[in-house]
């Protein structure tokens, strides 16, 4: 059916199931994360096993979230069309940053804003993810230095403050607390 709807080929729809199949998908499942895959590769004009990859990641690292493979789809088209990157290029290393965010309670909207705004400033794709990585966990485990700087700012990191006042509210809090100095912001993380 999936075939029949898509310019996609069988043997690219083939080789995507078999990826999503062997990456833990319930069978149950597994076609509609299909079906979600090849909306977004052509979408993107990307390669069937590449938005299925990137899919995948999103959905395993947001399972507590209930995140469904349609609203994930939706969530990743927003960020490739609005930033500068590529679905594969999303797909190579988006796994080094959704789980992390994930289990600090960073959602994939926030993880996603985070990126475009990188990609839009002219960091490759792997840098944005790296930043965005470096960001999640200045913020959720600062180290001893860090706690230091924040403690004269006034300012309070961690889970805790996560929990608290939520990603963006963190964010927030110290962007006020410093006036946005970028030296400064540049210390703390």
């Amino acid at each position: 059916r999936i075939a029949s709807q898509t310019p996609k080929q069988l043997l690219d729809l083939s080789n995507a199931l078999y990826q999503i199949l062997s990456a833990g998908v319930p069978a149950a499942d597994a076609i509609g994360v299909l079906d979600s895959s090849v909306k977004l590769a052509v979408s993107s004009i990307s390669e069937v096993k590449d938005s299925a990859n990137l899919l995948i990641t999103t959905l395993n690292a947001y399972r507590e979230s209930g995140l469904s493979a349609a609203d994930a789809t939706d969530k990743l088209t927003q960020i490739y069309k609005a930033g500068r990157t590529t679905v594969s290029e999303l797909s190579v290393s988006f796994g080094r940053v959704a789980p992390l965010a994930a289990q600090f309670g960073v959602d994939l909207d926030t993880v996603g804003g985070l990126l475009i705004s990188l990609t839009r400033s002219g960091l490759r794709t792997n840098e944005a993810i790296t930043a965005t990585r470096a960001i999640i966990s200045g913020i959720a485990k600062p180290t001893e230095k860090t706690q230091k700087l924040l403690e004269k700012l006034n300012i309070s990191f961690g889970q805790g403050a996560i929990d608290a006042f939520g990603f963006a509210g963190v964010m927030k809090n110290l962007l006020d607390a410093t006036g946005g100095n970028v030296d400064l912001l540049a210390r703390l993380f």
